[in-house]
């Protein structure tokens, strides 16, 4: 059976950041919102029904999935489908880290774990500035959050 090198979905397209460089400020974006968990749900059930087996599955596209009010159950969603069928190899997450909280980090761990997924996934972090200044003038958001959300993911683990 091949292998399909990824699927992605974008739970939410909304952020919770407003970067001076990023393509949501272009005004055929502005349409924003979240996915519906259930139809996520029974996409995901249908491609366990199916033949597909994916390299990865990546949770982000031009919004910061963390946002989205369920996102610990579309992370527990993914894991319960692998494995009842493994469909994927490992999860992708992109995120500014600003919202890691007890839940998400708790979620996140469990499904990087090898229990749920063969492969440790990938988690990347957007922070483009080493000063405060520079980083809340591109970003809107405190340095000094993501740093520390990071060091709490990175114990926690």
């Amino acid at each position: 059976m091949p292998i399909n090198p990824y699927i992605t979905f974008e739970i939410s397209s909304n952020c919770n950041l407003r970067c001076t460089y990023c393509s949501q400020k272009n005004p055929s974006m502005n349409e924003r919102g979240d996915m519906d968990f259930e139809k996520f749900s029974i996409f995901l059930e249908d491609l366990a029904d199916g033949d597909c087996i994916f390299e990865n599955i990546n949770l982000f596209f031009r919004g910061e999935s963390l946002v989205h009010r369920e996102f610990p159950k579309f992370v527990q969603k993914i894991m319960e489908i692998n494995e009842i069928r493994e469909i994927l190899k490992f999860m992708v997450i992109h995120t500014n880290a600003l919202l890691f909280n007890d839940e998400n980090i708790e979620v996140l761990l469990d499904g990087y774990s090898q229990r749920s997924l063969p492969y440790c996934g990938n988690m990347v972090v957007s922070i483009d500035a080493s000063a405060e200044e520079t980083y809340r003038n591109l970003r809107g958001g405190s340095l000094a959050v993501a740093r520390e959300n990071i060091i709490q993911f990175l114990k926690e683990r």
